[in-house]
């Protein structure tokens, strides 16, 4: 003969707790007893690991999340650029950890000036990483493509492969000048 006492916590069943009775002994209601408050402390103990876990993987991700807005950071553009006659300056902040918005500049040695604006349909990690590729396309196409009509055709193409039919879009707003202006 078994004795099967659920291991419980709240709603939740984590399995059984089964012991075996000598045949020759009667069960009494101590070991009963016994036998429920031992089911009741394991479920509970199996509960409290679950929930460690998920504890320690909501630090993970709120590590996760300070890394990628300090990279996310590393491309929004200096406070304050100077270029010829031209001062800059700007703040970008995401409403969450990180956000699909973001602001750059570059002066090329020729000071010439390239900045940008540029806002992603979205909000979160998606709109953050997605912001990052158009960032990234448009400050490396810049130094290949003159004008900015090329540039953002080229952007908006790599944009869509990238993006497919996920509903995801950028807005931006591109200004450049040369050492002229």
């Amino acid at each position: 003969p078994v004795l099967v006492a659920p291991l419980a916590a709240g709603d939740r069943c984590h399995g059984a707790l089964v012991l075996v009775v000598d045949p020759e002994q009667s069960v009494g209601s101590g070991q009963l007893k016994l036998a429920e408050v031992l089911a009741h402390q394991a479920g509970h103990a199996f509960s409290n690991l679950e929930l460690l876990e998920r504890v320690r993987e909501s630090e993970r991700v709120r590590q996760e999340l300070e890394v990628a807005a300090a990279i996310q950071a590393a491309h929004l553009a200096a406070p304050e650029v100077e270029c010829g006659r031209l001062q800059l300056a700007a703040a970008c902040r995401a409403a969450a950890s990180v956000g699909g918005d973001a602001f750059f500049s570059h002066v090329g040695s020729d000071q010439s000036l390239l900045a940008g604006v540029g806002d992603v349909c979205g909000h979160g990690i998606s709109a953050a990483l997605l912001m990052s590729a158009w960032v990234t396309y448009v400050q490396v196409l810049a130094a290949t493509e003159p004008g900015l009509g090329d540039l953002l055709a080229l952007c908006n193409e790599l944009m869509l492969r990238r993006t497919g039919d996920t509903g995801l879009f950028v807005t931006c707003l591109l200004y450049t000048s040369d050492a002229a202006d």
